[in-house]
């Protein structure tokens, strides 16, 4: 699975994605990783997110900001909307 760029809107901002396949067995998990320093400097931490059977996974432990919260659900919705790693998870 090619690594795919997503673009999403987030408090009147566009960001923009990386979506990248680990190379993990079943359960397939994916991590965003962000291409923009701001993303990372705004929100305090490196954000990434892991989805297996079309959940979402807060993967490091410094995710107790509700507003990062919201910003890996909306990353979550963008990704699910991706065909090819929404069918990737259902397999």
């Amino acid at each position: 699975m090619k690594d795919t760029i997503i673009k999403f809107n987030f408090l009147n901002r566009v960001y923009s994605a990386e979506v990248v396949p680990s190379f993990t067995e079943k359960p397939f998990y994916f991590f965003i990783l962000f291409n923009e320093n701001e993303i990372i400097n705004e929100f305090g931490e490196e954000l990434c997110i892991a989805t297996t059977d079309g959940n979402s996974i807060l993967n490091n432990s410094l995710a107790t900001n509700s507003k990062t919260r919201t910003f890996k659900e909306v990353i979550l919705r963008e990704i699910m909307k991706v065909p090819e790693y929404f069918d990737k998870l259902k397999d």
